[in-house]
């Protein structure tokens, strides 16, 4: 057993630690623990690896509470959105039948506010840099290899997907309007606007300055943005045009919208029970939130109708089970 936490080591552990004279699990703080012992007493050493292991048995106790409450709370979930699925297919039987697709979405931010100048200062600075940066690159392999190199293949992924079935990308689209932007949350003052970004934007206007490609983008800055949200989100959705926007945005799909993709192969007459929860993605999951339902829709392939939550019964439909 590890002498830190007291959780068996496994074999491969025990082969690469079989040098030490002290038995220790893969976990880092463990690691860091039993490295000290070298550098106090024995007595010494006791005392501060019982504090430790102290130290060590709050936090996962802390950890396992966190797990349990998470746990409980998407029973709860799952519990709510069963509920509003019944309720609506028992008071819709002729659109159902049998069957009624659901997928539960986030929500945006809804909180426009004036861009304040220093905003707009933080995301001028962070274009001026990123653009400087791309302009000194000769080629893909001066850039280092993050996230944003990373989508560029999601994005072609996404895309072939898309190709493959048929009004999947229109289905994403009006699902990602009903969300208004769940996940724009973290993109802050940069936008997810990298020098990879910028070094793509030179690559396909190759007759573009730094200047042109700086003024592009600042022409698109809104009046007003979304408070605690990207500094392009606006109540209409994206200041930027989809070709301005970085892979990681084109790319993305919360969690519910690929396992649409994944399981939604053809998009055609087929409809679609949505449940909207009340917080971001970004803020997701989280135990101490309650996060409401706040709507729910029927999209079928012509309309988008409102979802009475309490009833099921579509907006504007006087009686159940019509």
């Amino acid at each position: 057993k590890c002498e830190a936490c007291g959780d068996p080591v496994t074999f491969a552990q025990a082969l690469k630690t079989r040098d030490l004279d002290y038995r220790v699990c893969a976990a880092f703080a463990c690691n860091r623990i039993m490295r000290q012992r070298s550098a106090m007493s024995p007595a010494m050493f006791r005392a501060h690896l019982d504090f430790q292991r102290g130290v060590l048995n709050q936090h996962r106790a802390r950890q396992a509470d966190r797990l349990r409450r998470l746990d409980e709370i998407t029973r709860r979930h799952r519990s709510q959105e069963q509920q509003i699925t019944e309720r609506f297919a028992k008071a819709n039987l002729a659109l159902t039948g049998n069957n009624t697709p659901t997928v539960v979405i986030p929500s945006g931010k809804s909180n426009p506010a004036p861009l304040s100048t220093a905003r707009i200062d933080s995301y001028l600075q962070h274009l001026r840099k990123i653009i400087d940066q791309a302009v000194q690159c000769d080629s893909a392999s001066d850039l280092i290899h993050d996230q944003h190199s990373d989508a560029t293949d999601k994005l072609a992924s996404v895309e072939l997907h898309f190709a493959q079935a048929p009004g999947l990308r229109a289905l994403s689209d009006r699902l990602c309007s009903l969300c208004k932007g769940g996940c724009c949350v973290a993109g802050g003052d940069h936008a997810y606007l990298s020098t990879f970004t910028m070094y793509q934007q030179l690559r396909r206007h190759p007759e573009w300055s730094a200047d042109r490609l700086f003024a592009a983008y600042r022409a698109c800055l809104p009046k007003h943005s979304m408070r605690g949200s990207c500094i392009n989100h606006t109540a209409d959705g994206c200041a930027l045009p989809r070709e301005l926007r970085s892979d990681i945005c084109n790319a993305f799909y919360c969690d519910s919208l690929k396992t649409l993709h994944r399981n939604r192969q053809h998009w055609g007459d087929q409809a679609l029970l949505v449940i909207q929860r009340a917080d971001t993605y970004a803020s997701l999951p989280d135990p101490d939130r309650s996060n409401p339902v706040s709507r729910a829709y029927w999209l079928d392939p012509v309309a988008t109708r409102e979802v009475d939550c309490a009833s099921g019964r579509l907006d504007g439909s006087p009686e159940s089970g019509q």
